[in-house]
């Protein structure tokens, strides 16, 4: 007998006890062994909502799977792949005590597999594809990611009027079992657009508006689509394209924005489940000039065709859809930290008090973003873009949710 066969039983007999050992008695469910390195490899059951046990025994180099159940195994580090398989993501089965991926044993008559990771020298790099039209015959774009490793998957869609160059939502999802496991979040540095709005207003009126309030008040790109709604560090590189993003407001991004978006990932995290999200923009936003008139504020610059482009929206939407509980939800940003009259800015019904899972405790602050919650078929009474699906209720209820946000800090990045 192999001394790997020998250190199977003694721990199969040390953990489970005598009581287990029957369920392994007849050698066609004898369990799977995978050798690994821990500190270079990430090992993880794809149903963890099974409530039988998946591993026997899982240390830090050896891990021991049960008939029937299926791993998730990854290279830690983001530019690595496991060696002579040039991939940096496996899923695999345990059947007949073999390990196997996509129906094919990747091993030979071994009893064990045994992985390790060594870097790769190609970089991930992400592409769009026009794949037909959406609303109002705004063109269809499919962004597709592609791994250190050579994976490539669809990531989310965008929805992209070409004329006037407006994003009018991206179709994305959160897959909140695997971000149950994910660590904590980090915010890319990036860098900004420059605009030139003021011009549109007269420099004496937009010296009122920013020496009011300071160099919080400076447009950025406000990502549709977030990097940290993704799992694989690959992922985030997809998220960086111009259509993801929308002028907003440096305060609201990192105020209250920032805090419906945790919300919603905290959201997918307790349901541990996917939940297919859409995030878009509606309307132009108008700010007074210096004879106290309205004014679109458009920050692309005009062409002979006397078209405008890239508009500032006016309200920012978050649309959540969850398919186990079929149920939705949708969130309201007004895309303004300054004065105004919210009566103007109300577009539905707020319930964001009926929700045990959204907590935004500043959410009536104009200065880090008025926030409300609604419907999404009162919404889409308002806001014709949103696309149609159909849901039995109101998604507003998750679970015993205690959800702490953490104050959101003012300090932003200026564009200038």
């Amino acid at each position: 007998m192999s001394l790997l066969a020998i250190f199977t039983r003694a721990v199969l007999f040390l953990t489970l006890g005598a009581g287990l050992q029957l369920a392994f008695s007849s050698p066609l469910e004898k369990p799977c062994t995978l050798i690994y390195n821990g500190r270079t490899i990430r090992i993880e059951l794809l149903d963890r909502s099974d409530p039988v046990p998946g591993f026997i025994s899982r240390d830090e180099n050896v891990a021991i799977i049960l008939k029937g159940k299926k791993i998730r195994v990854e290279c830690v580090e983001d530019d690595y792949v496991f060696q002579e398989l040039n991939v940096g993501i496996l899923e695999l089965g345990c059947f007949s005590g073999k390990l196997k991926n996509s129906d094919h044993i990747i091993t030979a008559n071994l009893d064990a597999v045994s992985l390790d990771c060594v870097h790769s020298s190609r970089a991930p790099f992400g592409e769009l594809t026009r794949n037909g039209t959406c609303v109002t015959g705004a063109t269809n774009i499919d962004v597709h990611v592609t791994s250190h490793s050579g994976e490539s998957r669809h990531l989310y869609s965008v929805c992209f009027d070409e004329i006037t160059s407006t994003t009018l939502y991206s179709k994305s999802s959160i897959d909140g079992k695997l971000l149950a496991s994910a660590g904590s979040e980090t915010r890319w540095n990036l860098a900004l657009i420059s605009v030139h709005y003021w011009l549109k207003l007269g420099a004496k009126k937009f010296a009122e508006y920013v020496s009011k309030h300071g160099e919080s008040y400076f447009l950025q790109r406000g990502h549709l689509y977030p990097n940290a709604d993704t799992f694989y560090k690959y992922e985030s590189w997809g998220t960086y394209f111009f259509i993801n993003a929308v002028p907003q407001w440096g305060i609201l991004n990192l105020g209250n924005w920032e805090a419906v978006e945790i919300s919603f990932r905290k959201m997918a995290t307790k349901l541990a489940s996917h939940v297919t999200i859409y995030t878009g923009t509606h309307k132009v936003l108008t700010l007074k000039d210096g004879a106290e008139r309205d004014v679109e504020i458009w920050i692309g610059l005009e062409t002979k065709d006397k078209i405008k482009r890239l508009p500032v929206p006016k309200f920012l939407w978050k649309v959540g859809y969850s398919e186990v509980e079929d149920a939705a939800i949708t969130v309201v940003q007004i895309n303004n930290p300054w004065e105004l009259n919210r009566d103007d800015y109300l577009l539905c019904h707020d319930i964001c008090d009926e929700l045990d899972w959204f907590k935004v405790t500043k959410r009536f602050s104009v200065q880090h973003g008025y926030t409300y919650c609604c419907d999404v078929n009162a919404l889409r009474k308002q806001v014709k873009t949103i696309p149609e699906f159909t849901y039995s209720k109101i998604l507003k209820t998750v679970g015993n949710s205690e959800f702490n946000f953490e104050e959101i800090s003012e300090e932003v990045d200026v564009i200038f």
